[in-house]
């Protein structure tokens, strides 16, 4: 009967054993997904704060900038090239008539 028991108490113990082993196993599952998680949430973070840094300091640095520069003869003689250029290499023909001929 001695033995019976030992094993009966053996069995108890290996199930015990079985069952924290199961529970360690689930606690690193966790783990791993909470850092997984954290994870994410950090680079969310460092997302947005590199979109805020952009919206706060960048934009209106550039805004600045564009709006110190004078533009409008740029803008303008750039235009103006553009058009002599198209003219200047059409080929002179006559007008086109009433018929498109």
């Amino acid at each position: 009967m001695a033995h019976n028991q030992k094993e009966a108490s053996l069995a108890k113990e290996i199930h015990e054993a079985t069952e924290v082993l199961k529970e360690v196993e689930q606690q690193s599952e966790n783990i791993v997904k909470s850092q997984s998680l954290l994870h994410r949430f950090a680079g969310g973070l460092f997302s947005a704060l590199g979109a805020v840094v952009l919206a706060v300091i960048v934009i209106p640095i550039v805004v600045t900038f564009l709006q110190r520069v004078q533009w409008i003869p740029v803008i303008g003689d750039f235009i103006s090239r553009v058009v002599k250029q198209v003219e200047h290499s059409q080929p002179r023909s006559s007008a086109p008539t009433a018929d498109g001929q």
